[in-house]
């Protein structure tokens, strides 16, 4: 069987993936306001957003590199 043959692994449904990135960066933002030194609550709030920025990202990585090894295991599978 050729490369071109073969089914190829993928992500999972990209809409999914993208609302539990969401989720997990409101999340987050949430519990790191406690964790920022701001004097205002505007600046706690961004802060706090620009640091669970970081961790969304690798959720978001995490998430679709789980996916992707699952897909793939399941093709050699059967």
């Amino acid at each position: 069987m050729s490369s071109s043959d073969e089914k190829k692994a993928g992500f999972g449904n990209p809409i999914v993936n993208l609302i539990l990135t969401g989720l997990v960066f409101l999340f987050f933002t949430w519990i790191l306001r406690a964790y920022v030194p701001a004097k205002t609550v505007w600046l706690n709030w961004l802060f706090s957003a620009f640091a669970a920025t970081t961790l969304t990202m690798t959720f978001y990585f995490a998430i679709n590199m789980f996916q992707v090894t699952l897909r793939d295991h399941k093709n050699r599978e059967g």
